[in-house]
């Protein structure tokens, strides 16, 4: 019930050594391809580095991505469409005024 990251690569030449995890501003943990998040309440970017067996490396950073608040999105729209609302019915009161 954790969150955690699973990662995989592959080197054809000299294969994987090993993968190291940093977790924010966290120390360096040493891992095999999965690793569960320390601060399970943070959206803080984790960076993976991964190794071969001749020393040479590549890195990977995580960006937790931010679920979409519907009810947010809703509540703006029903805004917007009663500002509109409001203003064409005050245009149109006006264009009737200017017509009698």
């Amino acid at each position: 019930g954790k969150k955690f990251i699973y990662f995989e690569t592959t080197d054809a030449e000299s294969g994987i050594n090993y993968y190291e995890v940093r977790e924010g501003t966290r120390g360096v943990v040493r891992t095999g391809n999965s690793y569960v998040l320390i601060d399970q309440n943070s959206k803080v970017d984790v960076v993976v580095t991964a190794y071969d067996k001749a020393g040479n490396f590549q890195v990977a950073t995580f960006k937790e991505s931010v679920p979409i608040r519907w009810l947010n999105i809703f509540v703006t729209l029903v805004i917007i469409l009663s500002f509109y609302k409001i203003i064409q019915r005050i245009r149109n009161k006006g264009r009737n005024k200017i017509n009698d």
